[in-house]
């Protein structure tokens, strides 16, 4: 995050990270249903930012889904998941300040 309040949201490609790659409907389906459950300062900091990104955070996961799709259309005989110039495979920035500021102005 800058001083500015703006950082950015990214989805990387399954081999920067190693993990399994999960299809967007069940990736959205757990981030929908993620919420940690105790009361400590850091888990309420992260439940909050899942609350108030949940949209956009759909959005990446089915930005994601089409990037890899439309490249392993073109590259039939490779696979797209281990493409390494799809380290970033969706991404956005997101002004906090701004997004607080309109909260503030929902409540005012």
């Amino acid at each position: 995050m800058t001083r500015q309040g703006v950082f950015a949201e990214s989805v990387p490609n399954r081999w920067v990270t190693g993990d399994e790659f999960i299809p967007a409907p069940k990736a959205i389906e757990f981030v929908q249903a993620y919420h940690l459950t105790d009361q400590a300062p850091a888990s309420r900091f992260i439940n909050a930012l899942f609350t108030l990104f949940i949209t956009d955070i759909e959005n990446l996961i089915l930005e994601r889904h089409a990037k890899i799709n439309a490249w392993q259309c073109l590259h039939p005989d490779d696979d797209a998941l281990e493409e390494r110039s799809l380290e970033i495979t969706s991404s956005r920035m997101i002004d906090i300040t701004a997004v607080l500021a309109e909260l503030q102005n929902m409540v005012d």
